[in-house]
């Protein structure tokens, strides 16, 4: 179930859930092939073996042999109380489990305790975790449409789990803990440490966290709640789109995603950034929030480029020749016409030219004035747009500012109450991680200028085109201010 049967046993590269200390766990992942358990399970060959046990590959012999996963787990070593603690937390998965039905989850069959173990009889599924997938690419890096995919089948999974009469949280997402079969199947396969959420309590009972995965109330200070499971599954997939596992970097810091490949799509980039908020009331608000932008972005990405017109053809040829509209060619002036001879020693003087330097110093100096004009105007308008007042002085403030890359001013020029980003209030940290990811995508904003407005003298509101370039690239901004007391505040923006 959690291993290719063909390799010897894993251990896991980052760890398994640590549980308090004076826990250990002993005398699990001994059992030889062959050994029959509860007189009905044969060992068939140990697949993984961690921190919390160990899962065998074996065979039903009351069900025809079908293969089944064992999970096995040690009372050994235990006080009374942590055996009694232990031994409520596996009834508790077992009879958990037991009650779900998901596409997305193994069934149970049956739990048992022999010899002071506790074991659990699941499906055997087929195929390799998504941490070992990760580990035998390029770059531990999967492609974006995989990486979507897999997004949305774990938001329908637990979606699921949250919306339970008593909603389960499932408290330890990462690649690990994800199956992937050869078809693209997903499954979740350790609920060791899932718990039910207990609304009003402040804080969980016991501390288990995967390092980089877990959010920063699944250490002892707050409950764990549903966007606990975000905050994860966030961690997750930058860590199959960065290939950087989180644990190599500073507690709950992740780097913009573009940083590690610009061709992200930035809504991806984005809604990542959101999930792995430290603070909890600013990531979704839930599973299925999540899955209705990867949906969004999936279907984005599978729309075919516009088709660019044909070239054209060959031009026809210019046939027949054309003859000169008014009679046959002349000869050059000073040569001589055709049947008449050229006189001896005659050498033909040029027609004198009429000097007109008065009429072109007159049409100099004019079109310089004309030139003139234009340029003024023009600059004026892109400058000011047509009537200077303060908010076309906010407007190209506030495109400096972002030129410079100073994001903190240009964020100061915002009314962030009126703007919202992805359904979120635009906080200065948002403002600047999306600001970011677009120079990161796009490159540094290398001029602008103010193509049109609507403004007038003593209204209380202004709007803007603002013409921008990156990398040589123009488009189009659209702003929005108003005045607040004595001051101006852009209100909409629809672009960085």
């Amino acid at each position: 179930m959690y291993n290719d049967p063909n390799q010897p046993p894993q251990q896991p590269p980052y760890g398994q859930p640590q549980p308090p200390a004076g826990m250990p766990v002993w005398g699990t992942g001994r059992l030889a092939p062959g050994q029959m358990l509860n007189k009905r399970y044969k060992v068939m060959t140990l697949l993984g073996q961690g921190g919390m046990g160990a899962v065998y590959k074996a065979e039903d012999t009351q069900f025809g042999n079908r293969l089944v996963a064992v999970k096995e787990m040690s009372q050994s070593g235990l006080s009374q109380q942590d055996a009694i603690q232990a031994a409520n937390a596996f009834k508790e998965e077992a009879l958990m489990l037991a009650r779900l039905k998901h596409p997305n989850l193994p069934s149970i069959y049956d739990h048992f305790t022999a010899d002071g173990r506790w074991y659990l009889v699941m499906d055997f599924i087929e195929g390799t975790t998504l941490q070992k997938c990760i580990d035998n690419v390029k770059g531990h890096v999967l492609p974006i449409d995989e990486v979507l995919d897999i997004g949305i089948q774990l938001c329908k999974v637990l979606s699921y789990l949250h919306t339970r009469s008593k909603p389960i949280i499932f408290r330890d997402l990462k690649p690990l803990n994800i199956m992937l079969t050869p078809e693209g199947n997903v499954y979740l396969i350790d609920f060791g440490i899932a718990r039910l959420f207990k609304p009003g309590q402040t804080k969980d009972t016991s501390i288990f966290v995967s390092p980089g995965y877990a959010p920063p109330e699944q250490y002892g200070n707050e409950q764990t709640t549903l966007r606990s499971d975000i905050y994860s599954m966030g961690a997750t997939l930058h860590h199959l789109l960065s290939g950087n596992h989180p644990a190599n970097s500073p507690p709950f810091t992740f780097r913009p995603l573009q940083l590690y490949d610009p061709s992200i799509p930035l809504a991806l980039a984005t809604l990542v950034t959101q999930m792995v908020d430290t603070d909890p009331s600013l990531r979704p608000t839930s599973m299925a929030v999540v899955r209705q932008e990867l949906e969004r972005i999936e279907t984005q990405l599978k729309q075919p480029a516009p088709k660019l017109p044909p070239p054209p053809g060959p031009l026809p040829p210019y046939w027949p020749p054309q003859q000169p509209p008014y009679g046959p060619p002349q000869q050059p002036y000073g040569q001589p016409q055709y049947g008449v001879p050229p006189v001896p020693g005659y050498v033909p003087q040029q027609p004198p030219q009429k000097r007109r330097t008065g009429l072109w110093i007159f049409l100099g100096i004019l079109v310089v004035l004309v030139l003139a004009c234009i340029g003024g105007a023009l600059y004026y308008v892109g400058t000011y747009g047509g009537t200077h007042n303060p908010a076309t002085d906010v407007a190209n403030k506030y495109y400096t500012a972002i030129q410079n890359q100073d994001y903190a001013t240009a964020y100061s020029y915002l009314d962030a109450s009126s703007i919202t980003f992805n359904n979120q209030n635009l906080t200065q940290s948002l403002y600047t991680q999306a600001a970011q990811a677009v120079d990161a995508q796009k490159g540094k904003v290398t001029s602008y200028s103010i193509t049109s407005s609507n403004t007038s003298n003593g209204a209380n509101t202004a709007s803007f085109t603002v013409s921008v370039t990156r990398n040589g690239s123009p488009y189009d901004v659209h702003l929005k201010l108003q005045q607040e007391g004595s001051a101006w505040k852009i209100v909409s923006v629809d672009n960085v």
